[in-house]
């Protein structure tokens, strides 16, 4: 089974792409948060893509900061650049969720 689920920041606002057929994509890439020590904080980043309608639905609400959660399927891709060989992961999505915090509780808005 190939399912990942991601939740973090945007780091930049998605971006709206079309392929030569004309279908539609979204990109963009999200922060997590990792603390390993009280003291050590990193963050690892995940690009991903949305396909088809919802991409252009979504494409708008999806600005750097926000707050979201990610499930899809890891996808590989591999590309060639002046000998080197390049690997990029990213997260196909299936469903996002937008999560805010509203008086310490979390609200979560569902967008599958």
């Amino acid at each position: 089974m190939n399912l990942s689920i991601i939740s973090g920041r945007l780091t930049k606002d998605a971006k709206l792409l079309f392929t030569s057929s004309g279908k539609s994509c979204c990109v963009s890439s999200i922060a997590v948060r990792e603390d390993r020590k009280p003291d050590e904080k990193e963050s690892t980043f995940v690009d991903f893509v949305i396909w088809g309608p919802r991409a252009e639905k979504l494409s708008p609400m999806l600005t750097k900061g926000k707050s979201i959660s990610i499930t899809g399927r890891l996808e590989i891709n591999r590309s060639k650049k002046d000998d080197k060989t390049y690997i990029n992961p990213r997260i196909v999505v299936e469903t996002l969720e937008f999560l805010s915090r509203k008086k310490g509780s979390a609200v979560i808005e569902k967008s599958e």
